[in-house]
Protein backbone atom coordinates (compact mmCIF):
# COMPACT_ATOMS: atom_id res chain seq x y z
CA UNK A 1 0.00 0.00 0.00
CA UNK A 2 2.80 2.36 0.84
CA UNK A 3 3.94 1.27 -2.33
CA UNK A 4 0.85 2.88 -4.64
CA UNK A 5 0.70 6.18 -2.44
CA UNK A 6 4.69 7.04 -2.82
CA UNK A 7 3.78 6.43 -7.17
CA UNK A 8 0.75 8.36 -6.82
CA UNK A 9 2.73 10.78 -5.30
CA UNK A 10 5.99 10.20 -7.10
CA UNK A 11 3.92 10.40 -11.06
CA UNK A 12 2.46 12.95 -12.69
CA UNK A 13 -1.54 12.45 -13.54
CA UNK A 14 -1.00 10.92 -17.33
CA UNK A 15 1.61 8.68 -16.45
CA UNK A 16 1.10 5.22 -16.94
CA UNK A 17 2.92 4.14 -13.95
CA UNK A 18 0.55 6.13 -12.48
CA UNK A 19 -2.50 4.60 -14.16
CA UNK A 20 -1.67 1.06 -13.57
CA UNK A 21 -1.63 2.14 -9.98
CA UNK A 22 -3.85 0.01 -7.08
CA UNK A 23 -5.58 2.98 -6.13
CA UNK A 24 -5.81 4.30 -9.43
CA UNK A 25 -8.21 1.23 -10.63
CA UNK A 26 -9.93 1.41 -7.51
CA UNK A 27 -11.13 4.59 -7.88
CA UNK A 28 -11.91 3.94 -11.18
CA UNK A 29 -13.84 0.57 -10.31
CA UNK A 30 -16.10 2.65 -7.92
CA UNK A 31 -16.67 5.13 -10.59
CA UNK A 32 -17.88 2.30 -12.99
CA UNK A 33 -19.52 0.65 -10.25
CA UNK A 34 -21.68 4.23 -9.64
CA UNK A 35 -22.02 4.63 -13.20
CA UNK A 36 -23.33 1.30 -14.00
CA UNK A 37 -25.90 2.12 -11.65
CA UNK A 38 -27.20 5.33 -12.67
CA UNK A 39 -26.77 5.29 -15.97
CA UNK A 40 -25.89 1.84 -17.65
CA UNK A 41 -26.45 2.81 -21.18
CA UNK A 42 -23.59 5.57 -21.09
CA UNK A 43 -21.07 2.99 -19.91
CA UNK A 44 -22.10 0.85 -22.67
CA UNK A 45 -21.23 3.48 -24.98
CA UNK A 46 -17.83 4.61 -23.46
CA UNK A 47 -16.91 1.53 -23.89
CA UNK A 48 -18.38 0.85 -27.28
CA UNK A 49 -16.10 3.75 -27.99
CA UNK A 50 -12.66 2.17 -26.73
CA UNK A 51 -13.97 -0.92 -28.39
CA UNK A 52 -14.08 1.08 -31.67
CA UNK A 53 -10.90 2.69 -31.05
CA UNK A 54 -8.92 -0.62 -30.16
CA UNK A 55 -10.45 -2.25 -33.25
CA UNK A 56 -9.35 0.16 -36.42
CA UNK A 57 -6.72 -1.63 -38.49
CA UNK A 58 -4.43 1.52 -38.56
CA UNK A 59 -3.93 1.12 -34.90
CA UNK A 60 -2.40 -2.36 -35.11
CA UNK A 61 1.28 -3.00 -35.80
CA UNK A 62 2.75 -6.47 -36.09
CA UNK A 63 6.30 -7.84 -35.71
CA UNK A 64 7.96 -10.14 -37.41
CA UNK A 65 10.89 -11.58 -36.35
CA UNK A 66 12.61 -14.14 -38.46
CA UNK A 67 14.62 -14.85 -41.69
CA UNK A 68 12.10 -13.49 -43.91
CA UNK A 69 14.74 -13.73 -47.21
CA UNK A 70 14.14 -17.58 -46.80
CA UNK A 71 10.51 -17.93 -47.39
CA UNK A 72 9.38 -18.15 -50.16
CA UNK A 73 7.13 -14.91 -50.92
CA UNK A 74 6.76 -13.49 -47.38
CA UNK A 75 5.63 -10.11 -49.15
CA UNK A 76 2.75 -11.82 -50.92
CA UNK A 77 1.44 -13.23 -47.71
CA UNK A 78 0.33 -9.83 -46.35
CA UNK A 79 -1.26 -7.94 -49.27
CA UNK A 80 -5.07 -9.34 -47.52
CA UNK A 81 -3.66 -6.54 -44.80
CA UNK A 82 -2.61 -3.77 -46.95
CA UNK A 83 -5.74 -3.51 -49.38
CA UNK A 84 -5.18 -0.07 -50.45
CA UNK A 85 -2.82 0.48 -47.99
CA UNK A 86 0.41 0.18 -49.57
CA UNK A 87 2.86 2.08 -47.83
CA UNK A 88 3.83 1.86 -44.15
CA UNK A 89 6.21 4.06 -42.61
CA UNK A 90 8.66 2.89 -40.26
CA UNK A 91 10.71 5.92 -39.09
CA UNK A 92 12.33 8.61 -40.97
CA UNK A 93 12.53 8.26 -44.28
CA UNK A 94 12.58 5.01 -44.81
CA UNK A 95 9.23 3.94 -46.20
CA UNK A 96 8.20 -0.35 -46.91
CA UNK A 97 6.57 -1.21 -49.61
CA UNK A 98 4.23 -3.94 -48.37
CA UNK A 99 2.87 -4.37 -52.28
CA UNK A 100 6.10 -4.87 -54.18
CA UNK A 101 8.46 -5.57 -51.00
CA UNK A 102 10.97 -3.24 -51.85
CA UNK A 103 12.08 -0.45 -49.44
CA UNK A 104 12.01 3.15 -51.05
CA UNK A 105 13.26 6.60 -50.07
Amino acid sequence: MSQSVARMVAFSRSSVARAQNTLTKALYLKRISKLLEDEPEQVIKQFEELRQTFVKLDNFRILIVGELAKLKNPVSAWKVFTYNRPFVRLGGNQILSLISGKDQC
